[in-house]
């Protein structure tokens, strides 16, 4: 059986912030658009530069009623109802769902000066959503929002100045962005920032503030920063040393199918760290991780099943893992393969590559 060195847990720790500019990108603008989309079901858009004609009080409830409401006060010019008729073309609330005409209205309103307009049209030119996709107008369109204090705006900013994606790749201005938006209490602006501050880019390394940031992002439920957390506790990393704390990260975000931590999770089980030592609960969260896709948790899984230890043992299930863990690029050091193989018939081998073979497939 093998398991992962706190190296290679820091290894993934230092990869962190180039994953996230894919993946946070894409939670960043979901939660931006559940933003807004509150914002226009509540008519609470924030200040706008325009004069207040179209106030949220005189909106009506029902959907249609309420985007011509809106379009008509846009067609006067007025910035927040060009940005929430904007919001009903994009979410087709009450209107048919126009992404082109969304960009319209969010770009006559930004031009006025509002952030969420702003924030909006800074999003659309990210994602090519009606409209071709172009990250420097995004970034453009971006700062002016964050400017201006829009927290999400700041958050994907930073995302693009990690990147430099649309503008020069900037850590110091990035973290920045970062700080601004997680003092507002965006998640992936505090689990961005938190990674940035245990690697000392864009900021002073401070392995203790690292740990403050990922525990506000984790406590918010984001998963990435609940495996962080656990990991961090697991190797004494900016807090003391603490096998059941781990536990306890690793657990919510194990829950949430976050594949390393259940494999952390599994492997504080089998060694009865921060838990009840397990074999069977053990085995239950190598096959989370597995089933996830967790190479390490593959080979380990095929090991539980050769010896049964934690599972009744099983040479085809233990061989089908094993096989599957060696097309994810696991080695077989010590001969497992082998050995389980001379333990089995010329069917049952076969049985164990089919098994792989559709687990491949499926993924």
């Amino acid at each position: 059986m093998r398991r992962r060195t706190s190296g290679s847990g820091g290894r993934v720790v230092t990869d962190v912030v180039a994953v996230l500019v894919v993946v946070s990108i894409v939670a960043g603008v979901l939660i931006f658009k559940l933003r807004r989309d509150d914002a226009s079901e509540s008519g609470d858009v924030g200040a706008s530069a325009a004069a207040p004609k179209a106030e949220a009080r005189d909106v009506p409830r029902d959907p249609v009623e309420a985007a011509a409401w809106w379009l008509r006060a846009a067609e006067n010019g007025d910035a927040r109802a060009q940005y929430q008729f904007g919001c009903c073309c994009e979410f087709g609330r009450g209107v048919p769902q126009d992404h082109a005409a969304a960009v319209k209205w969010y770009r006559l309103s930004a031009e006025q000066g509002l952030a969420d307009a702003q924030s909006s049209l800074g999003n659309c030119h990210l994602f090519g959503t009606g409209t071709r996709k172009d990250t420097r107008k995004a970034a453009h369109w971006l700062r002016k929002a964050a400017d201006q204090g829009d927290a999400m705006a700041q958050f994907n900013l930073g995302l693009l100045l990690t990147a430099g994606d649309g503008v020069p790749k900037d850590l110091a201005e990035a973290a920045r962005m970062y700080r601004l938006s997680a003092e507002q209490g965006v998640a992936g602006a505090q689990l961005n920032l938190g990674v940035m501050c245990g690697r000392g880019e864009g900021v002073a390394k401070d392995a203790a503030k690292s740990v403050s940031w990922l525990r506000k992002a984790a406590e918010q439920g984001n998963v990435a920063a609940q495996y962080y957390v656990g990991h961090r506790y697991d190797r004494g990393d900016g807090v003391p040393k603490d096998a059941a704390e781990a536990a306890k990260w690793y657990r919510r975000a194990a829950e949430q199918d976050h594949a390393e931590a259940s494999f952390a999770l599994a492997e504080m089980y089998m060694k009865g760290e921060g838990v009840r030592q397990d074999a069977v609960a053990g085995v239950r969260w190598y096959r989370r991780a597995a089933e996830l896709g967790d190479s390490w948790a593959q080979w380990n899984l095929g090991c539980m099943y050769a010896l049964g230890k934690g599972v009744a043992r099983d040479n085809v299930a233990a061989l089908a893992w094993l096989r599957i863990a060696m097309s994810a690029g696991r080695r077989d050091e010590q001969g497992m393969i082998e050995e389980v193989e001379r333990q089995m018939s010329a069917e049952q081998i076969a049985q164990a590559g089919r098994i792989a073979g559709a687990f491949r497939a499926r993924r």
